[in-house]
Parts: C-alpha cells; sequence; structure tokens
C-alpha cells in the first residue's frame, strides 16, 4: 500500500510489516482497487528517482554502507538499533535528503555479544522503526499538547513573536518527529496519538481548508457536535451551555460577545475551520517550529520526489490516505483474528508424547478465548515481582491491561515486532501460532537449551517469520495440575500472557 514498487535498486519499497491509538472512520472505505491504484500512482513517480548517493552519509560506528546495502544498521539490543536509526535521521533532515532512509537496499541485524548475528531482516526493522518513534511519542511533554480526543498536537516552545529565539536545537527535534512520524506511516504505523488533524493540516500546505467537514466529523466527533450546536445557536442565541468549550479552546469568556462574533462569522460552515484550528491546537503556519515540522514530514529526496507528495497523490488524497493508515490499529480480538493462524498437532501426534492426559484439550479454542479476555489475571504481589523485567515500552501500555485490545496487541507486538497491523497485509503476511510438540526442530538453535525453555513453557518468537511456537508440553502439564475449569483458564491466562510480555521488546532465538 505504502509506496510499494517493484523496480530497481533506486526505487522506494514500503518497509516491510509488523498501541493506545486514536481509530480510524469507519465511513471510510478500503480495499485492494485503492491499494493497486497507490501503487501505480507511487511507482511512476518514483521511477525518475536517481541512484542513492552514499558520499552524504558518512559511515560510522554500528551504521555503514557496505556489503550492497544502501543503509546497513547494526547493534546488540533493539534500542541501541533505534538509537543509531534516530542519528540517521536527524541526518537526513539536516541536509534535507532522506533518499537513505527510503532506500530499498537496507539492512537491520541484532548482534549477540560476541559479535555474531542474533536476528536481522524485515521484523527488526519494523521494531526498529516502532521503538524510535517511541522515543518521541513515550514523552510528549516535550512537543505535544492535549488536544480533543485524547489526542496531541505540535505545542511550539514559544509564542509566534518570540519565534526568533528557537534554539536550533528544537527546530531539529520537532523535523525529527515529523520524519519518524511519515516513516513509521510508510510501515503502516500511525503514530500514536497524534491528532490526525495536525498531520492532514501540515501536509496540505498548512491550509485550513483541507480540514473538511467529512474529516472532522469523522475524527473530531465531539467538537463536530459542538460546534453544529454553537452555529445552531446562532450569534444571539445562549452560549453558556457552551462555557466550559469556549474557554478550553479560544480562552476567551462567553460573555465576551465581540469576540465570539470574530470568531464565528455567519460565512463560516457549520463546523467551523475558525474553531477547529484553535481545538486541535494548529500552530501557526508562519512558526519555525511547525515549519520544520512539516519539513521531516515531506521526507524530501535529492532528486525532487518526497513522501509527502505521494500522499498528496493517493487516490482521495491525505484524508483517506490517514484513514487508511489507521485501519492498522488493534481494537480488540476481531481485528486481529483475520490475521491470525492458530494449530496445534494432530491427535495422532500427541498420542505418544502425552498419552492420554492431552485428550479433549482444544489449542486453538484456548488461545482465541486467552485472546478475548480483558483484564490482569495475576495476583497483585506476582504481577509487582513479574512486571520489573518487562521491556520500558510495555511497562508504559500496562494501563490499558483492562482493554479489549491489550491482549490482541501485545501478541502482535511480541510476533512481529508492532503493536498494529498492516493496512495493506497480504496472505504471506499472516501471524502463525504454533502449539509445537518436544520435537520440533525450529522452536530453538540449540537442543540442549530448547528442552530447558519448553520444560518452563518459553514462547519461541522469530518477528523475521511472524510466527510464535509454543510448547505443547507446558499447555498439557497445566491441564493435568489445574483443579477445575477455571483454575485452568486462569493458570493458561498467567502463562500465555507473562511470556508474550516478556517477549516484547527482546530478541533472542533461545
Amino acid at each position: 500500500m505504502f509506496l510499494t514498487s517493484a523496480g530497481t535498486p533506486a526505487s522506494v519499497r514500503p518497509l516491510s510489516s509488523r498501541a493506545s491509538s486514536s481509530r480510524a472512520p469507519a465511513s471510510v472505505a478500503t480495499g485492494n482497487t485503492l491499494l493497486a491504484t497507490a501503487a501505480t500512482t507511487a511507482a511512476t513517480t518514483q521511477a525518475t528517482m536517481l541512484a542513492w548517493p552514499s558520499t552524504s552519509f558518512a559511515p560510522k560506528s554500528g551504521c555503514h554502507v557496505c556489503r550492497g546495502f544502501a543503509l546497513n544498521l547494526e547493534a546488540h539490543s533493539i534500542d541501541n538499533l533505534a538509537e543509531l536509526y534516530v542519528e540517521k535521521v536527524r541526518e537526513a533532515a539536516a541536509i534535507g535528503d532522506f533518499s537513505l532512509l527510503l532506500s530499498s537496499q537496507r539492512r537491520f541485524c541484532v548482534l549477540n555479544d560476541n559479535g555474531t548475528i542474533a536476528s536481522f531482516g524485515n521484523g527488526i526493522e519494523t521494531e526498529c522503526i516502532q521503538r524510535a518513534l517511541n522515543t518521541f511519542l513515550d514523552k510528549p511533554g516535550r512537543w505535544g499538547l492535549p488536544t480533543d480526543e485524547d489526542r496531541l498536537s505540535l505545542a511550539p516552545s514559544m509564542p509566534l513573536r518570540m519565534a526568533s529565539s528557537v534554539s536550533p536545537a528544537r527546530l531539529e527535534e520537532v523535523r525529527t518527529l515529523g520524519a519518524l512520524i511519515s516513516l513509521g506511516l510508510i510501515s503502516g504505523k500511525p503514530p500514536g496519538a497524534v491528532s490526525p488533524g495536525l498531520l492532514q493540516y501540515a501536509r496540505n500546505e498548512q491550509k485550513l481548508e483541507a480540514l473538511t467537514p467529512s474529516f472532522v466529523s469523522s475524527w473530531h466527533p465531539t467538537f463536530d457536535h459542538v460546534a453544529r450546536q454553537i452555529q445552531a445557536a446562532g450569534h444571539l442565541g445562549d452560549l453558556l451551555q457552551f462555557q466550559s468549550t469556549i474557554i478550553n479552546t479560544l480562552g476567551i469568556q462567553v460573555q465576551q460577545s465581540p469576540l465570539y462574533l470574530t470568531v464565528m462569522p455567519t460565512s463560516i460552515m457549520p463546523w467551523s475551520t475558525k474553531w477547529f484550528k484553535p481545538l486541535s491546537l494548529v500552530p501557526n503556519c508562519m512558526h519555525p517550529e511547525m515549519a520544520a515540522f512539516t519539513d521531516g514530514l515531506e521526507l524530501p529526496c535529492a532528486n525532487g520526489f518526497s513522501f509527502g507528495n505521494f500522499a498528496r497523490s493517493y487516490p482521495g488524497g491525505t484524508e483517506f490516505y490517514l484513514a487508511q493508515a489507521w485501519t492498522s490499529c488493534i481494537a480488540s480480538y476481531e481485528s486481529i483474528q483475520p490475521h491470525l493462524i492458530v494449530t496445534s498437532p494432530p491427535s495422532s501426534r500427541l498420542l505418544p508424547h502425552f498419552g492420554s492426559t492431552a485428550h479433549g484439550l482444544d489449542p486453538e479454542g484456548l488461545f482465541a478465548g486467552f485472546l478475548r479476555r480483558c483484564g490482569n489475571p495475576f495476583p497483585a504481589d506476582v504481577f509487582e515481582d513479574v512486571k520489573v523485567h518487562f521491556h520500558a515500552d510495555v511497562v508504559g501500555q500496562l494501563h490499558t491491561i483492562d482493554s479489549p485490545a491489550f491482549r490482541p496487541r501485545m501478541l502482535a507486538w511480541a510476533t512481529t515486532g508492532s503493536p498494529f497491523l498492516h493496512p495493506d497485509v497480504a496472505q504471506t503476511d499472516t501471524i502463525q501460532v504454533l502449539f509445537v510438540l518436544p520435537d520440533d526442530q525450529y522452536y530453538g538453535d540449540n537442543p540442549a537449551n530448547s528442552a530447558a525453555h519448553m520444560r518452563h513453557g518459553t514462547i519461541s518468537f522469530r518477528s523475521c517469520s511472524r510466527v510464535a511456537r509454543i510448547p505443547m508440553a507446558k499447555l498439557v502439564e497445566l491441564h493435568q495440575t489445574t483443579v477445575d475449569a477455571d483454575a485452568f483458564q486462569k493458570a493458561v491466562d498467567v502463562w500465555l500472557l507473562l511470556q508474550i510480555l516478556n517477549g516484547v521488546g527482546k530478541v533472542s532465538m533461545l
């Protein structure tokens, strides 16, 4: 879907697919026809792209141009890899050329302590980009300002009248943020709580006219409802019922009718772009921080191509592009179910390993039930002990553990490297969950270690192939040692959730 091209090494291809996120408007149609048309448009646009320059990106420790790859990143952890990636984004933003980062010749690799390869491939790349973006999204106080619908817009560090005092470091930060948001969108990942209104505004030359009635009603239904009520009240109507909204969004008292009249002239549309601007807190288009943010979003390349041009050429424009990107959000089990394949060994193979103890077990049904259930299954004291071992990104999402989206998102994250689905997911991009026998040859690389991990019920996650291998022996053990069906279900929930949360952000081939 995003920047697809089957071309020369100079073409741009999509970053391969791998949480709390805004929903996509249900009214927007999606489908293969739109995706195919977008791919054709992108391929035509990219046909003129030049070979990627290497002189602009000098080799650095852990980040170099070699072995036939335009971009080759190596580090001993995903976190370190993300740091290297952010640095490359900063370099590209500084020179205004993202050719290297959009090259089809990219390699992302996590190394063992001895320098050998622990893991590499599409899953590592996607997780790296997700982690890099999260270094900004996890610290919204540095750049974000809350809007309606629990979203964030860009918060200038200084008012426009003092904008000349904005530091170069601040401009670099917001420019890098904009670039990372677009790089995430290319891989089909919406940027968390960032307001779609901000992106729509920035992608369309910072024109308020881009915030169309359909866009506002889809993405900001609360504001749309209030704005229509205010419009219906008219200039002489009673505005006291809207007092808190007016104060929060415009910073004026409702008694100041002259100000109200200048903000809400009769000629404007019911949904009111003039109200949407302060509501979404879109920075003034003349502010240098907004300009820097927009520059980063564009991802310009030396030959004139930019990601912004592609997004604007998408069928339906940027409004449809953003809607399509947000379809990758996982809201519940139903979101992930069409992309999920769960299999278990046939009964004929269970008998030699477990005898009759596995009779009647339904691994597929148990796993689906686990994903459908919500809440924290851990005893309070146990949970406090185990969560210290979770990755920081997981800890940051634990407040959503009661949401129906939590378990499916964590499964996607552990299995693919990202808590999202790809909007243009193909049949080969499904998530596979395999309940495996003790003799499974793909569970781990070291047979001796594999046996120990299986006894402990460790799930083997391979983000490069989007596969999770679950030891069948552990499921049989829990079935044997629990006293009733309720206890068995709770034990299964504790086991699976612990393994999945432990699997996020870690690279291990067992």
